[in-house]
């Protein structure tokens, strides 16, 4: 198991509901297994100018697979606001393998709430 961790920031005024979090493929293949990922820290509730640290695990075989075929693994992450409004936050991410370690610029970047899906 690979163990990953983000830093979500509320920078709004309004609490927001960490419903979910879930890897993917980039580009996800015909046919491919994804983990289902579980964290302590979600569901959560993340107010106004809180940070939250959330952990997760995932599994070093997916993340040699989707190295070995050069993709990026995706995290998205499922927001509910106050009125109902449903978000999804993706993330594309360098896998992490034992075998070797290389970071892209990208990684490092914030990401940011955007449009409701609904």
């Amino acid at each position: 198991m690979v163990d990953v961790e983000f830093s979500l920031s509320n920078t709004g005024n309004r609490e927001l509901l960490i419903h979910d979090v879930e890897v993917n493929w980039e580009r996800p293949p015909k046919s491919d297994i994804t983990p289902i990922l579980s964290s302590a820290e979600i569901p959560c509730v993340i107010v106004p100018s809180e940070i939250l640290l959330v952990r997760f695990d995932v599994p070093l075989l997916f993340m040699k697979r989707l190295s070995n075929m050069n993709q990026k693994l995706q995290i998205r992450f499922q927001v509910v606001s106050p009125v109902g409004r449903l978000y999804f936050l993706d993330k594309y991410l360098t896998p992490y393998t034992i075998d070797g370690m290389e970071y892209d610029k990208n990684d490092w970047k914030p990401f940011h709430l955007g449009k409701p899906e609904n």
